[in-house]
């Protein structure tokens, strides 16, 4: 293989700086001045064996003519390359090998990227351990005047070499790859990442991409999808069952929002950040592979073997120069890209504050050995964790299941919490699946989009840049002032605060949404559903209380709220004398469960009015009116099963000793209750026999003992 032409694929894990390399160089003679022919310089410093004048004796007294028309430069740069891990063979770890990059195949390559390089190895002899002053003198000691004498002669025979100034004595070689030609392995060769500074908006170094016709009128006729939200997400990760809330979570954080910069010059970030809190064998890790697999630049690590100079930098010594150099680690590897962390609760405390800075500035202070520089992370992290003692307990609030400090949880813009709940169609749905996956491999799940559609898409959409209108700006200053309201009454401060962190999350996943509608402006319909998913994620979190109103489908909200945008000039003029003959309506004049029930498409909000206030009851609450209404279905069986009114009137007779007031929360509370368990499926409400009106029955499915945890 050893000078053949060929071509290798790894992931850069550290580049060198840019040097400039002698090539040909012309020596002048010390003692009479006389120019030497140009010496060709094969990857060592190479002087001419003597002096051209027959005159002179000198052999040994040159200097390089810099300036001399016949000698040139050219540049130079150093690139580690390791071993893609799906091309490790079993029970190796991953090889490395040293690129030397020339003249336009330098600064091509970063440390994080997948390449493959074009060239050919080579065998260069280790130079840097052979130039020790003490050791050459040892072994110039060692030689004869007979063996001076001898390899004088024949360095005059042979011409100019620059191996033979080393004496005599045992070569080490190494293997290099000698590339031409450096590509991304990703085949997005067109892609280019350039420095825009608009003064208009302050926006910070974006990403552009470059697409052919063909490719652009396919991403317009993914654009022109009925649902194109459940759409997107059904391709996230196809092989898990369901948790779609999740999913599209993880589909806002792989496009990200929009990063900006103040009139300070301040980084604003627009990468979104996601934890995910469950149970074991809640597919948690299939979550991380699968997205580090699909981002362009992802990296997968374990927590409990990542340090913090792991995930963050080092300062090692150059092998060749002896020069102290910063070594990526894992945060700057996915530079742009996501960050992949498993196991996130086996890390040291030590280990997880070293990751403060790079969540909310985007940034990587060293100062270590004489060094001190200030590196980019605008990576987005995604986080999995089991709780404390392996199994989620209802009754405690968040903090208490997790270990994780409450600076941490707060840089998380999105954090769920999956919870293994016993129920038959779940059960068999997953093992189905499952099953299917074992018999028909990929066959067995068929997206809407394929794989390569799909990242062709993602990709094209992160490099748009949606505008904040005003009604969306309203609209989002309207929901930050309820959440904070309810903060301020409710017992979930005790879990997580509502802070400004909250009201930025909501804005990148506003333009997270906008961004994949591919639309100009983030508009309200978009904030609604980053709204909604927000909301699904707080719900989660705190399982001592029970959310009654509010919770709505983002998926519903995006199909009934956005529609679909024009994709050239002409359908947009259209489209918006359309919504000119349409009368607008304000958010105010009607919530989103009124507009599911009238079938109207929400439109744009001229003075958004502050979301409906929720109703929030404690779990044991919750699960006590639960828990008397299955009994008393139960026990009237399937022949006498009872209407909604008279289950009510049977459950304020229980309750009657309240008093007046009491009664009517207790009335309202059980209302909504039997509402919830019949969105959920718990309940069924059937008309039995003609003129006879709706009997309540309990689902054949429904395990009572889950409303007991």
């Amino acid at each position: 293989m050893v000078g053949q032409l060929c071509s290798i694929k790894g992931v850069v894990t550290r580049t060198s700086q840019v040097r400039p390399e002698l090539i040909v160089g012309v020596f002048r003679c010390n003692d009479c001045g006389t120019e030497s022919q140009p010496v060709l310089q094969p990857f060592h410093y190479t002087e001419p064996p003597a002096c051209r004048d027959p005159q002179c004796e000198n052999k040994s007294r040159f200097q390089l003519v810099p300036t001399h028309p016949q000698t040139r430069f050219g540049d130079w740069q150093k690139i580690r390359l390791q071993e893609d891990t799906n091309n490790i063979p079993a029970g190796c770890v991953p090889r490395t090998m040293e690129l030397i990059a020339r003249n336009d195949g330098v600064e091509v390559a970063k440390p994080g990227d997948r390449i493959i390089a074009v060239g050919c190895p080579i065998v260069v002899p280790e130079v840097a351990k052979l130039l020790g002053q003490a050791h050459r003198r040892e072994v110039q000691r060692e030689m004869s005047g007979v063996q001076r004498a001898q390899q004088e002669a024949q360095q005059e025979m042979e011409g100019a070499t620059g191996l033979r100034a080393l004496g005599v004595r045992e070569l080490k070689y190494r293997m290099c790859f000698l590339a031409t030609t450096i590509t991304d392995a990703n085949g997005d060769d067109r892609k280019m990442t350039e420095a825009v500074k608009d003064s208009t908006d302050g926006a910070a170094e974006r990403e552009y991409v470059r697409l052919t016709p063909a490719e652009l009128e396919k991403v317009r006729l993914m654009r022109g999808h009925d649902n194109l939200l459940k759409a997107l997400t059904d391709c996230v990760a196809p092989n898990i069952f369901k948790h779609d809330v999740v999913k599209l979570g993880l589909l806002l954080q792989m496009v990200g929002g929009v990063s900006k910069n103040t009139l300070e010059q301040i980084g604003l970030r627009g990468d979104i950040n996601v934890c995910i809190v469950g149970d074991p064998s809640t597919a948690k890790s299939q979550f991380l592979k699968w997205v580090a697999s699909n981002v362009s630049r992802g990296v997968y690590t374990s927590g409990k073997a990542s340090t913090a100079s792991g995930l963050t930098a080092t300062v090692t010594r150059d092998a060749d120069t002896g020069d102290r150099t910063i070594e990526a680690g894992a945060l700057m590897l996915s530079d742009r890209g996501v960050c992949c962390i498993d196991e996130f609760d086996k890390m040291d405390v030590k280990d997880q504050v070293a990751i403060h800075e790079a969540m909310e500035q985007q940034t990587i202070s060293i100062a270590k050995a004489g060094i001190k520089a200030t590196l980019s992370a605008r990576t987005s992290l995604l986080a999995a964790m089991n709780p404390i003692g392996g199994k989620y307990d209802r009754r405690k609030p968040l903090q208490k299941n997790v270990a994780m400090t409450a600076p941490i949880m707060s840089r998380f813009d999105l954090m769920f919490v999956i919870v293994d709940e016993s129920s038959d169609d779940a059960d068999y749905a997953i093992a189905d699946q499952l099953l299917r996956l074992h018999r028909f491999g990929d066959r067995a799940v068929r997206p809407p989009f394929s794989t390569e559609d799909f990242q062709l898409y993602l990709r094209y959409t992160r490099s748009l840049t949606p505008r904040l209108k005003e009604e969306s700006v309203q609209l989002i200053v309207a929901a930050y002032r309820d959440m904070r309201l309810q903060d301020s009454l409710s017992n979930r401060s005790k879990v997580y605060r509502v802070t400004t962190r909250l009201l930025e999350s909501i804005i990148r996943l506003s333009e997270a949404v906008a961004k994949l509608y591919m639309s100009e402006d983030v508009k309200p319909a978009h904030v609604e559903v980053a709204l909604e998913l927000m909301r699904q994620s707080l719900s989660t979190l705190d399982m001592t209380e029970v959310e009654l109103v509010g919770i709505s489908d983002p998926f519903e909200v995006a199909s009934e709220g956005i529609k679909a945008e024009p994709v050239d000039q002409q359908q947009r003029q259209q489209e918006q004398q359309q919504q000119q003959d349409v009368p607008q309506a304000t958010a105010g004049e009607q919530s989103m469960t009124a507009r599911r029930k009238r079938g109207k498409t929400a439109t744009v909000a001229s003075a958004p009015a502050p979301a409906s206030r929720k109703t929030v009851i404690s779990a044991d609450h919750y699960f006590g009116i639960v828990n008397r209404i299955v009994a008393r279905l139960q026990s009237l069986g399937e022949s006498n099963p009872p209407s909604r009114a008279e289950l009510v009137t049977w459950y304020m007779e229980q309750v009657r000793s309240l008093n007046k007031s009491q009664l009517e929360v207790e009335l309202r509370y059980v209302n909504l209750v039997i509402q919830k368990m019949l969105k959920d499926g718990n309940l069924l409400e059937v008309e039995v026999h003609e003129g006879e009106g709706e009997k309540m029955f309990i689902d054949p499915n429904y395990n009572p003992d889950v409303t007991k945890q």
